[in-house]
């Protein structure tokens, strides 16, 4: 009672302090009366309130003769066995503090600290209870209580570990549920700096000490590191941690820091994973933006192109798209902006020595990014193959002048093209005079050495656009377009000639040397247009040259026509 008396400024000489107070008079003008606090004087058994003080009546909001009236129950929000259980721990001394909610004459409900001690007044036991109204510090301590569990939430969802630096004494706090996120003892909560850092892995300790002591001497904004620290096993974590100074003294040397720590090991295993695979993989991978410029590639785009990976990084696909394929690159582009992938596309991209290879692009966009990731595989041998083997089927394995269905085909395309434009065009059809005769005197061997030789005799005779074809057999067929019936006569002309002078190796031990000639037809579109009458023309003027005594040339269509022709004629 003495010490209660002492905490509201009171002294054992004032006359309500003695230990029986006279009844009627215990808070009436007396210091009790006009202190601040809310005081009652309660009985122990039935709760009843005996008086009160002005600051009861003022926090209460009841006048003094109805609150003196009303029981303690009336107030306290608690189950009565409660109320009575409590009261009566308080006039047996077992317990004096308490908090409860009481009820105010509006209706609200506020949190109360309650100190109540027994006292004697006259023959009568009390209870004298002084009251504070703790509200606001308890819906602060609620809060307060809220935040750190919705941390502590958000800390354990994204597996967060928190710490707290006491700079001055070295005394590291970390929150003990993220403890075991680094297979640390369960103790391992309170423990000093050097610790820690005893922990780190000695290959990375000076790099975080460094970060570290850079933010504490206020040139960096915060503290960030990422390194491995031994676990409580042989094993090592990788960790990102990261803190802020947030309390300095009085001359500004840091006294308190906080941060938080992230176990990383699973994304730095998949991220080393990745970047070996990166660089051992063949296939050419790269990382890319939406515009074609090149983020990331890997070795394998240096041995492909020659390219060094500072350079593919300052260039863009465009830069090194050939002209031809451009369009389709940009097109692209645009599929993979708009979220589409794009699977086989085979473009030309320059190498660094000024040549050219293809390459086969299969990617996918993420949008959100802004990136696009690709896997490029060198296709130019592919390509190469690919057009040997249209070259193959297009051409006469023996002579390796165009077979009869590419030399039909390009015949079909030629006609069309005269009916369609008004153009002129020829067709000689030749076949070698006597070949049988060849064949059977000297050998299907120096037969066949004679049909490449002739086919190779005409080729530089002729122009690019022009086409020679092997029908069948000894059988010769060459394509002019453009070329009208008179210079194509010349050009037969001439190509018989050379073929006349050619001179092919018989193999027969006495050094001679074989000797053949050509007929040839003649027809031309006009007045032809179609593949069946243009051929047929030639072929009937063919058999003339063939009547005719062989060796020469004969245009059709109508009468048997020796051309003679001057030398060197000019194809128009």
């Amino acid at each position: 009672m003495r010490g209660l008396m002492e905490l509201y400024g009171l002294s054992a000489a004032d006359p309500e302090c003695a230990a029986r107070l006279p009844s009627g008079v215990l808070l009436d003008g007396g210091s009790l009366s006009h202190h601040p606090a809310p005081m009652l004087f309660i009985e122990p058994e039935s709760g009843g309130i005996v008086e009160a003080n002005r600051a009861a009546c003022a926090f209460y909001g009841h006048p003094f003769e109805r609150l003196c009236t009303m029981f303690i129950d009336d107030i306290n929000m608690l189950q009565r066995d409660e109320i009575l259980a409590r009261r009566r721990a308080a006039a047996t001394g077992l317990a004096n503090r308490f908090s409860m909610p009481h009820r105010l004459a509006t209706g609200e409900v506020r949190e109360m600290l309650v100190h109540s001690h027994p006292v004697m007044v006259g023959e009568r036991q009390l209870l004298f209870s002084v009251v504070h109204d703790v509200t606001e510090c308890s819906r602060m301590g609620e809060a307060l209580r809220s935040r750190e569990e919705r941390l502590e939430l958000v800390a354990s969802s994204a597996t967060l570990g928190l710490w707290d630096w006491d700079v001055r004494t070295g005394r590291l706090s970390v929150n003990p549920g993220r403890v075991a996120l680094l297979g640390f003892p369960a103790g391992w909560t309170q423990r000093g700096i050097d610790d820690w850092m005893e922990r780190i892995h000695h290959a990375d300790r000076n790099r975080v000490l460094t970060a570290l002591n850079a933010h504490l001497e206020g040139r960096t904004d915060r503290y960030e590191a990422e390194y491995r620290i031994h676990d409580g096993g042989d094993a090592l974590r990788w960790v990102h941690d990261q803190g802020r100074v947030v309390r300095r003294d009085a001359v500004g040397v840091p006294a308190r820091v906080i941060g938080l720590f992230m176990d990383v090991t699973a994304r730095r295993y998949a991220e080393e994973s990745r970047a070996r695979l990166f660089e051992l993989s063949l296939d050419m991978l790269c990382i890319l933006d939406f515009e074609g410029r090149f983020h990331e590639v890997n070795p394998a785009w240096n041995s492909t192109l020659g390219w060094t990976v500072s350079e593919m990084l300052e260039t863009s696909l465009g830069g090194l798209t050939h002209e031809a394929d451009a369009t389709a690159v940009a097109q692209a582009l645009d599929q993979l902006a708009a979220g589409e992938r794009v699977r086989g596309l085979e473009v030309r991209l320059r190498c660094s020595d000024g040549t050219w290879r293809w390459l086969s692009w299969s990617a996918r966009p993420e949008v959100e990014q802004r990136r696009i990731y690709a896997v490029v595989r060198d296709v130019t041998h592919q390509k190469r193959q690919e057009v040997e083997l249209r070259r193959m089927a297009s051409m006469d394995a023996l002579t390796g002048v165009s077979n009869r269905a590419t030399f039909m085909e390009t015949l079909a395309d030629m006609m069309q093209r005269c009916c369609h434009d008004r153009a002129v065009a020829s067709v000689l059809v030749m076949d070698v005079d006597n070949f049988k005769l060849v064949n059977d005197t000297w050998g299907h061997a120096v037969g066949d050495e004679v049909l490449r030789r002739l086919g190779r005799a005409m080729v530089p005779l002729l122009r690019t656009v022009d086409t020679v074809g092997r029908l069948g057999g000894e059988e010769f067929g060459v394509l002019l377009p453009g070329v009208g019936p008179e210079a194509a006569c010349c050009v037969a002309e001439r190509l018989r000639a050379a073929i006349a002078a050619m001179e092919v190796p018989c193999d027969d031990g006495r050094g001679e040397a074989l000797r053949v000639t050509v007929s040839v037809g003649v027809a031309s579109c006009p007045p032809y247009h179609s593949v069946t009458e243009v051929l047929r023309a030639a072929d009937k003027a063919l058999y003339r040259a063939k009547a005719s005594g062989r060796d020469r040339v004969v245009c059709g269509p109508v009468a048997l026509l020796e051309m003679s022709c001057p030398e060197s004629p000019t194809i128009p």
